[in-house]
C-alpha cells in the first residue's frame, strides 16, 4: 500500500512541474552549445526556439529527436540547460499504467527523469525523458548526456508505443 501512495503522489508532482512552464524561448541559439555540438561533430537544426535539435541513432534502425535547450534556468548561482526527448504523446491525462511505469523507469535511471510538458489549453501532454545538467558542461559530458536521454527516450517510446514516432 505504501509504494501505491508513493506512486500516487509522485505522479501528482510530476503533473503539477509539468504544468509550470519555466523557459521561455532563448533570444538566439547559445554559442555554448552550439561549440560543443559542433566540437563533437554532429549535426543539427535550430528550431523557432532557438534550441537545438538532432537526430540522433540508436538501437537497429531507430532514431531518436533530442532537444538542448539554448534557454537556462538559475538555481541560486548554478545555471541550468536541458536536454530532453519526446517519449509519448496524449489527448488528455496520462493513462494510470502508463504513468505508473514512467515513474518506475524514472527510478532505475543515473541521470534524468521522465516528465510531462502540457499544452496551453491543457488538453495535450508530451512525455519526456529530461535531463537537467550546467549550462557550462563541457562537449564530452554533453554527449554522454545526449546518448543517455535519446536511448533512455527511445527505448521507452518502444516499450509504450511499438512505433519510433520521434
Amino acid at each position: 500500500m505504501q509504494r501505491h501512495n508513493f506512486i500516487t503522489m509522485a505522479l501528482g508532482i510530476i503533473i503539477l512541474l509539468g504544468l509550470v512552464q519555466f523557459v521561455a524561448a532563448a533570444e538566439e541559439a547559445d554559442a555554448r552549445v552550439k561549440a560543443a555540438l559542433e566540437e563533437l561533430g554532429y549535426s543539427y537544426e535550430i528550431d523557432s526556439d532557438n534550441d537545438f535539435k538532432l537526430l540522433f541513432p540508436t538501437e537497429g534502425d531507430r532514431t531518436q529527436v533530442c532537444f538542448i535547450n539554448s534557454g537556462t534556468q538559475r538555481m541560486n548561482i548554478t545555471e541550468i540547460r536541458e536536454i530532453w526527448a519526446p517519449v509519448y504523446k496524449c489527448t488528455g491525462l496520462i493513462p494510470v499504467e502508463i504513468a505508473n511505469r514512467l515513474l518506475e523507469s524514472s527510478y532505475e535511471k543515473k541521470i534524468g527523469s521522465f516528465d510531462v510538458l502540457v499544452s496551453s489549453d491543457g488538453a495535450t501532454r508530451i512525455v519526456r525523458f529530461c535531463a537537467k545538467i550546467s549550462a557550462d558542461e563541457k562537449a564530452l559530458h554533453i554527449d554522454n548526456i545526449i546518448k543517455a536521454v535519446a536511448f533512455a527516450a527511445d527505448r521507452m517510446e518502444k516499450e509504450l508505443t511499438q512505433q519510433d514516432s520521434y
